[in-house]
């Protein structure tokens, strides 16, 4: 457990460095005795970029139980702000590859530019034509809950990237927005072939170059926990951070591009310097300004902007849409690039002011407890303090506008907000209950992956396997007339739930028929799976020959 007391102790230590700026007062006193209090998390670093500094801090402990601090060089999860450092890294990689194409590459079909690439995609017309553009712009209208990647049930990247093939449209081709973490790891497989090297590889010699020097990844095989100055998740739950069993982290290895980087402070105020100083490190221009732009380009547009202004005192604020791996919005009328990640319990946020050449970076080890303190504040605080703006820390979250980076879904694993519901017997199939023998037995999705029911005769109870982590036991929703269960989880998968916010979310397995599981949370079904289903059940083309548009056909 922490407390206010050990942070005012922390940060009074702090306030006597000699040589300390005025701003660097004013931020650690805002974080001390505001920020930390209000959102009810262990530690936090923070990294800043402008004219007249370089910035790197650590605030609180990246360790409540050995009392350690966290520091510059406390390594963070930064979810989904991975997906602006792959969305950096292609466009050098593929105007390396093709300079004679310019922007226009990425307009090009990625089969075409990675031919060894085995894909495609739901339809003919989207496999043929999907670019590089369309991935990293969220536009391929294709969407389903995360949930092979919630239990692990997927071994490999390139079995995720494969099992994309079947994931259902929502809306015609390049429609609309649609965030989806899954196609980033689609998308460094791509990378990957069209390189001829391992995206895992490509993303650390990236990172080396720049002078990410401490930036790891995460793995399959958990290596990543050894890595020095790890800072341990937590979750709040019962008015208390607790530890975050940190093997959960190793599901998201199979989607490398969604959110597999770890890194300190100092290594994102590199990748910071890279964006500020238009593709320059250390005055070395490692990608060419030209294709710097090509981030920041308006390629996606939500359904609305999501800004206005109430007066006319008013600034303008919102996002507007979004680029390559970049949300584009607006703080006060200042354009910013920025995006915010989350996978539990680690929350990030990339700002960046381009005009004002002003860029911050964030990262703690726990969601806030209190949503009205999200990292988006500390931004606004930073910048209205280097803009001399004074702002009283007492009424911050009344005077501060966020600058909406945090708007769009960006956490790599559903799901982030559930609606509670103790109906059960609204879902309940009125019908007789069948012979659990007609239950047990091997499941499968073409999506995502397989499962199996099984039955003890001693204990009588049913119970699923799915992946390394969806063990549970299924208790009959109505013990006479009903093919519905709920799932009691008995592994560490309930801490990803806690450290996802405040409601649990409930899950049910459905029997409708005799072959056919249904895994379904209050909002609806989120997975079906038909008996005895393996991967190779289901058609390697998930699309009628000679057909263009999406299939009718559905893959379960």
């Amino acid at each position: 457990m922490h407390t206010t007391a050990l942070f005012l102790f922390f940060f009074s230590i702090i306030f006597v460095i000699k040589g300390q700026t005025d701003f660097e007062a004013q931020l650690d006193a805002f974080i001390a005795n505001t920020y930390l209090p209000s959102a009810q998390i262990p530690g936090l670093g923070i990294a800043l970029l402008n004219d007249t500094q370089v910035f790197t801090k650590g605030y609180g402990f990246r360790n409540l139980s050995e009392n350690a601090p966290v520091d510059e060089n406390t390594l963070f999860c930064i979810g989904s702000v991975t997906k602006s450092v792959l969305a950096t890294l292609t466009v050098k990689l593929l105007h390396e590859k093709h300079p004679e194409l310019g922007e226009s590459v990425l307009e090009v079909p990625i089969a075409r530019l990675a031919p060894t690439f085995n894909f495609t995609l739901s339809d003919r017309y989207r496999a043929e034509s999907v670019t590089f553009r369309d991935v990293l712009a969220h536009k391929l209208c294709l969407h389903q809950p995360d949930l092979s990647l919630l239990v692990g049930a997927v071994n490999s990247s390139s079995e995720f990237a494969y099992r994309l093939r079947y994931e259902p449209q929502v809306c015609p081709f390049r429609y609309s927005f649609v965030y989806r973490n899954a196609f980033f790891g689609f998308l460094g497989e791509a990378l990957g072939h069209v390189m001829d090297e391992k995206i895992e590889d490509l993303l650390k010699n990236f990172m080396e170059e720049i002078g990410m020097s401490n930036a790891t990844l995460i793995a399959h095989d958990n290596s990543h926990l050894d890595a020095p100055n790890l800072s341990q998740g937590y979750y709040w739950r019962n008015g208390t951070s607790s530890p975050l069993n940190m093997k959960l982290l190793s599901r998201i290895a199979v989607a490398p591009g969604a959110g597999v980087i770890l890194a300190t402070m100092k290594d994102m105020i590199k990748f910071l310097e890279l964006h500020v100083e238009k593709g320059k490190v250390d005055g070395k221009q490692v990608i060419p300004e030209e294709a710097m732009s090509w981030l920041y380009t308006l390629s996606s547009v939500p359904a609305e902007f999501n800004g206005d202004k109430n007066q006319e005192t008013d600034g303008v604020y919102g996002v507007y849409g979004y680029g390559l791996g970049f949300t584009l919005a607006l703080y006060d009328g200042w354009k910013t690039y920025q995006h915010g990640g989350f996978y539990p319990p680690y929350r990030s946020l990339i700002t960046i002011f381009p005009k004002k050449r002003v860029a911050v970076f964030s990262s703690s080890n726990q969601l806030e407890a209190n949503n009205a303190f999200p990292q988006s504040v500390v931004h606004s605080f930073i910048f209205e303090t280097l803009r001399g703006n004074q702002v009283n820390p007492s009424t911050t979250t009344a005077i501060l506008r966020e600058p909406n980076a945090e708007t769009i879904d960006q956490s790599p694993i559903l799901p982030l907000h559930v609606k509670p519901n103790n109906n059960h017997s609204f879902y309940a199939k009125q019908r007789q209950q069948k012979d659990p023998a007609m239950i047990v037995g091997a499941y499968g999705s073409a999506l995502e992956g397989d499962l199996l029911i099984e039955y003890d005769n001693i204990t009588t109870q049913l119970s699923i396997h799915y992946g390394e982590w969806g063990h549970g036991i299924l208790e009959p929703l109505n013990l006479n007339t009903t093919d519905s269960y709920v799932v009691h989880w008995e592994t560490d998968i309930n801490q990803h739930f806690y450290a996802n916010g405040p409601v649990t979310p409930e899950f049910y397995v459905d029997f409708p028929n005799d072959e056919t599981l249904n895994i379904r949370i209050s909002e609806g079904v989120i997975g079906t799976f038909l008996k005895y289903a393996s991967l190779t059940r289901f058609p390697a083309i998930p699309w009628e020959e000679g057909s263009c548009g999406a299939d009718t056909k559905a893959h379960p």
